[in-house]
């Protein structure tokens, strides 16, 4: 996978009529190109898929960007792929589906520009709605320890991930940092809009999840949101140790996986 330009992401158009667009983001560490199974999907349904490349996460990604990148570069990152779905969606639906670091990214981006809407031209659309798998922002107690190393940048902490899905052998502290400080900044904003009853913020959100992951606790993110806004779930079962990797066949099975694309295509095709 390459950039268009300096742009970070790559953009796969359906061969069927437009539908919309959806800006499809990866997880810590991830390759993006691991998320084309999930692509498939929505171009099945006639969405122009925006590949979102968070940086470090990219092919040619030197180990200098993963060792220093920061939480403002990946809502930049995140800002130009929505705005590029805009662009490409042409006033249809745009939404946003995110694997766990993705997801929180995403979501993270959402909250902090809602509040600037204006209708100008290159202002970012609003999300028709948000799919998010397994999202790293409600983590398991044990995820928190990773934190005591921030105080050590240049530790890198070997990658738990399988080598067909990671970028780097490695995790950068930098990287942590980014997430965490992704997760804080959700955690703040809903605080205030429950006390501020700010209930119609949010687009709708489905949140897939497997309950036996031992890094997020998917279901209980809902605890944070505004009173009045249900989220709908999706419990699934990963085949792996982690119970975490849950976007793909491979991940999930093809039974689990057919049950999970027509979920998303109800939710595209609510009629």
């Amino acid at each position: 996978m390459t950039f268009s330009g300096q742009a970070p992401f790559s953009v796969i158009i359906p061969d069927r009529p437009l539908q919309g667009a959806v800006v499809l983001m990866h997880g810590l560490n991830m390759k993006p190109a691991c998320m084309l199974d999930l692509a498939s999907v929505w171009l099945d349904a006639g969405y122009a898929v925006v590949l979102g490349v968070l940086r470090g996460h990219g092919e040619q990604s030197p180990d200098s960007e993963w060792a220093a990148v920061t939480m403002q570069d990946w809502l930049e990152d995140m800002a130009a792929c929505r705005r590029e779905a805009g662009r490409l969606a042409a006033g249809k639906p745009v939404w946003l589906c995110g694997f766990s670091l993705g997801a929180a990214c995403g979501f993270a981006e959402y909250i902090v520009t809602i509040e600037n809407t204006p209708r100008l031209p290159g202002s970012l659309p609003p999300y028709a709605g948000m799919i998010l798998f397994s999202p790293a922002i409600r983590l398991r107690p044990w995820a928190h320890a990773v934190r005591l190393l921030f105080r050590w940048p240049r530790v890198r902490l070997s990658s738990l991930a399988g080598v067909r899905y990671r970028v780097h052998d490695h995790t950068s502290i930098a990287a942590y940092r980014a997430l965490f400080g992704l997760r804080a900044c959700i955690k703040a904003r809903l605080v205030w809009w429950r006390r501020t009853r700010g209930e119609a913020v949010l687009p709708p959100l489905l949140i897939v999840y497997d309950p036996k992951d031992v890094l997020t606790a998917g279901r209980t993110f809902g605890r944070w949101l505004p009173r009045k806004h249900a989220a709908l779930y999706h419990r699934v079962r990963a085949n792996n140790p982690w119970h975490h990797l849950i976007t793909d066949r491979r991940a999930l099975g093809e039974a689990a996986w057919q049950e999970l694309t027509a979920l998303i295509r109800g939710m595209l095709n609510p009629g």
